[in-house]
């Protein structure tokens, strides 16, 4: 047992020195592991990085028939750089495109990333659900490839969703006065038809053209099918408002389906009720006449009212006047056509008695009528009655006879005085006498 173990240490030594002997030929450097392997990019899809526009407004569904743009964004967090980085894009599993990021995507700047576009031309899609896969490839390799695709669905309806707005009624009167507001009030109804969509917000904002306040509730509604919603609208009309204030109600609305947008419109018309209002006024309301004087008088007729409004003219105490002897006359008898908020003048003739006789002063009133025959047309009596007073200047009869005879007395008075002076002797003094016979006084 011992002289075998001895015949087979040589064997074990040549063994040894066999696979010895090509290591002891090679470097020290060269002895260990072998040089890792070059750094690789790391490129990556989320779905959130799949984005689907239509003429950049983004879609949550799609037209069948319109083109929906496709962006991807690749992104690289690897190690190394990506300048042959591409974008494979498979829909419902179907191969559609691969498209080339252009843009060198550098590890100097983390989180670095392109966006790729690709337009699908969905004419013939099926309405439904439509599976959108991406795969990001880098012909230099990936570090790792598990992060490198992603998946999202769109879906795609036949058509539109349809909506409409209806207002009733489509013409509305409103009755103001010049102290009181109205109000306009219209039921609206809104009409949907989503077809193939499954859910749609429409919001309604209503405005009327000549500024006018207007509120609508409700103003928001939330569809998840075709049905029909109501709403009411009011709009307040100020105090004196014309009747040429013809107001156009407009309600817009707006329905927003996925990344869809449509609009809708209705309108109604507001008109104003007339009213009617008369006012008159006068700068001189009172006037003074010596007997069988004449004057003038200027009165202003008002239209207060909110139409074009024509205007009878007449003194309602004309007969009362005449026959204590007074002279009236109007220089017109109607008004025509006088706008709302603006004044016409017409005069009054005035000419006081012929009357001679001694009397005290004496006053009289002329009531000028005014009424609104537009007014009258529809059945009203709208006027108003401005009185102007008139007074002839006469004489007070003790005062006259009293003042006759004071002058009297002083005519008297100055004639005799007068008469006095002119009758009285001049009496001659020493002086005078002298000067007659040239004697200086004193000699």
């Amino acid at each position: 047992m011992q002289g075998g173990c001895g015949a087979l240490r040589p064997l074990a030594v040549l063994a040894i020195l066999a696979i010895a002997g090509p290591m002891a030929c090679m470097p020290f450097a060269d002895i260990g592991l072998a040089e890792p392997p070059a750094p690789l990019p790391d490129l990556s899809v989320s779905p959130e990085d799949i984005e689907f526009t239509f003429y950049g407004d983004p879609l949550e569904q799609g037209i069948s028939g319109l083109p929906i743009d496709i962006g991807i964004t690749v992104r690289n967090a690897g190690q190394a750089n990506s300048s042959s980085a591409n974008v494979t894009i498979f829909i419902d599993d179907v191969y559609a495109a691969t498209i080339h990021v252009m843009k060198n995507l550098t590890v100097e700047y983390p989180d670095n990333a392109s966006t790729v576009h690709f337009t699908w031309d969905t004419t013939g899609a099926e309405p439904g659900n439509h599976t959108i896969r991406a795969v990001a490839n880098d012909s230099a390799g990936d570090a790792l490839a598990a992060d490198n695709v992603a998946e999202k669905i769109i879906r795609i309806v036949s058509e539109y969703p349809v909506f409409s707005i209806a207002l009733t009624p489509t013409v509305s009167e409103v009755t103001v006065t010049s102290v009181d507001s109205g109000t306009a009030r219209f039921n609206g109804t809104v009409n949907t038809d989503l077809g193939d969509w499954t859910e749609a917000m429409v919001f309604l904002n209503p405005s009327v053209d000549i500024g006018w306040p207007a509120s609508l509730t409700p103003n928001t509604f939330s569809f998840t099918g075709s049905d029909s919603r109501h709403f009411n609208v009011s709009v307040r009309v100020p105090p004196d408002a014309l009747t040429s204030n013809h107001a156009t109600l407009k309600v817009d609305g707006w329905i927003v389906a996925g990344g869809y947008n449509g609009r809708a419109t209705s309108q109604a018309i507001i008109t104003v009720r007339p009213f009617y209002r008369v006012r008159v006024e006068s700068e001189a309301p009172k006037k003074d006449l010596a007997i069988g004087g004449e004057a003038v008088l200027d009165v202003r007729v008002w239209n207060l009212g909110n139409a074009v409004d024509s205007f009878d003219l007449a003194v309602e105490n004309l007969g009362e006047l005449r026959s204590a002897g007074w002279g009236i006359s109007l220089n017109k008898d109607m008004l025509a056509k006088v706008n709302p908020q603006e004044y016409r003048i017409m005069n009054i003739r005035i000419r006081a008695p012929q009357d001679w006789s001694i009397y005290e002063d004496r006053s009289v009133v002329i009531r000028l009528k005014v009424s609104s025959l537009n007014d009258a047309a529809d059945g009203g009596n709208v006027s108003h009655v401005y009185s102007l007073t008139v007074r002839e200047r006469g004489f007070n009869i003790p005062c006259t006879i009293a003042s006759l005879g004071v002058t009297a007395v002083l005519v008297v008075f100055v004639a005799a005085v007068l008469f006095k002076k002119r009758g009285k002797t001049k009496v001659k003094t020493l002086k005078d006498y002298l000067k007659e016979l040239n004697i200086e006084e004193g000699d």
